[in-house]
């Protein structure tokens, strides 16, 4: 039985259940508002206060204390999805840190990674890497320990709402979009072919009414099917799944998407029983428990932000006592002492017959043999390395893509009028150029994009990394990846 709390702004949900047979199973799920501004943006404000209000919460719903696994709701975590072939965690671990390169507001961050599906093309897999501060991640782990809690994993929101949309049989195989509202963020999900391709968070600010919620969540929608349309996908946007509004809104924002979108479908976002979720009682919203049942589908491996964690060392008790350090060493030495001598009794033989050898190989002609054999050994080495460079040198610069004025010219032409757009980095092994641009009007990102998936004799394909709305800077920012042709046979020298 697992047990599961999310934690974000204002509101603490705990769910416990299990995973069987791919259907998830909820028994208990509680929800309870924390002291005012003790915990703002995942992060305690009130160390104290919202200490004692979650040990009394533990009392009070008496929840196990063992396998608990932890979903943080924070702006200071930061997710990437991309596509990547399968390789082993120690690349992937070398791989994470170049991936979050450009990210330098984090110091001593801790990385973790999970797979969400096959990509295309095959065997190409869709996964998602988070960066999240080792301090912030401390804090959550020390006042677990503090009230005897034992965390087994970390998530965040966003990746534990993904599983649990990869987990929604109503979605296997959909073209669709998806529009969940939890508290105050709302989170746009572009669902293709029963998989994720795009997603965007916002923050509702203030204290909204029903309608103006509505409208929000209309405009979220309105982007996500702007969006499809540049992307030219197979199937049209005919069907929108809505979660955590309330009737009055839902109904308004219903209105308004079938005045701008007619053909438009706006149906509930549920968790039943037709999605292999049950519940104690029925179904549970999906914006309001989303995150918490999808940390029940967390997984525990090596990729898991809390494993990343205990890895670096940063988790262990500090230091032992005299008598704890004495006794394994006295019962080493009493094992490898009498191994230590016969390997002593060993050694002195050889040594004699060593002796032995190396008179037999003192020979004056023996010995410029040998030399002369080792420099026309290491001469042909030499030689050999240097004709393998030169041959590799020349495989690469005939076949790999190359980073010219001509894409420089081209993402300054497709940007010129629409957005601020920079290249930030090239992929020579992948072809791969990245692109950073920000606009204060999403329609002109989108414009940008479609520019650029013109650009045919340059790019093979254009795909979104990212796109979100920074508040502090009211403007949209895009993460583009264009990927360019490679050289032709006959453009070889």
């Amino acid at each position: 039985m697992k047990t599961v709390v999310y934690l974000s702004n204002q509101t603490v949900k705990v769910v416990t259940g299990e995973v069987k047979r791919n259907r998830i199973m909820v028994e208990r799920v509680f929800r309870e508002d924390v002291p005012r501004l003790s915990i703002v943006n995942g992060q305690a404000t009130d160390d104290l206060r919202f200490t004692e209000f979650l040990g009394s919460f533990w009392e009070r719903h008496k929840l196990p204390r063992d396998k608990v696994y932890l979903v943080v709701s924070s702006t200071q975590t930061v997710i990437r999805l991309f596509q990547l072939p399968p390789m082993s965690h120690r690349k992937m671990m070398g791989y994470l840190p170049r991936e979050f390169a450009d990210v330098e507001r984090m110091r001593e961050p801790v990385y973790g990674y999970s797979v969400l599906g096959k990509g295309k093309p095959e065997p190409m897999l869709r996964m998602f890497g988070v960066m999240m501060e080792q301090k912030f991640l401390r804090e959550h782990l020390e006042r677990f320990g503090r009230l005897g809690i034992n965390l087994v994993s970390v998530e965040t929101e966003l990746t534990a709402k993904l599983h649990l949309l990869g987990s929604l049989e109503r979605l296997k195989g959909k073209t669709c979009g998806i529009v969940a509202v939890d508290g105050a963020m709302v989170l746009g999900v572009l669902w293709v072919g029963g998989t994720f391709l795009h997603f965007h968070q916002c923050r509702l600010s203030g204290k909204r009414t029903a309608e103006e919620r509505a409208r929000v969540c209309a405009g979220e929608i309105s982007a996500l099917i702007q969006l499809a349309s540049s992307q030219r996908l197979e199937g049209e946007i005919r069907e929108v799944y809505l979660g955590g509004l309330e009737d009055e809104a839902f109904a308004v924002c219903n209105t308004l998407c079938c005045q701008e979108n007619p053909g438009l479908t706006l149906l509930h976002l549920m968790d039943g029983a037709g999605d292999g979720v049950s519940f104690p009682g029925g179904a549970v919203e999906f914006g309001s428990f989303g995150a918490a049942v999808g940390g029940l589908l967390a997984r525990r491996g090596k990729g898991n932000l809390f494993h990343q964690y205990r890895s670096l060392g940063k988790f262990k008790g500090k230091g032992r006592t005299a008598a704890g350090l004495f006794v394994p060493a006295f019962l080493v030495l009493a094992v490898l002492l009498p191994v230590l001598l016969a390997q002593a009794l060993n050694w002195f033989r050889l040594a004699g017959r060593m002796d032995s050898c190396l008179d037999g190989l003192s020979d004056p002609q023996m010995l410029a043999g040998a030399a002369r054999y080792e420099r026309i050994a290491a001469e042909n080495i030499r030689l050999r390395s240097q004709i393998e460079e030169a041959m590799e040198a020349r495989e690469a610069l005939c076949a790999c893509p190359v980073m010219d004025t001509r894409v420089r010219d081209a993402v300054d032409r497709c940007a010129r009028g629409l957005v601020t757009a920079k290249v930030t980095g090239f992929s020579a092994k992948e072809g791969v150029v990245r692109i950073s641009s920000r606009s204060e009007n999403a329609s002109a990102i989108h414009a940008f994009v479609g520019n650029l998936a013109e650009e045919k004799d340059l790019f093979s394909r254009v795909d979104y990394t990212g796109f979100e709305y920074v508040e502090k800077e009211q403007a949209w920012k895009l993460y583009v990846e264009c990927y360019v042709h490679t050289k032709k046979e006959g453009d070889r020298q």
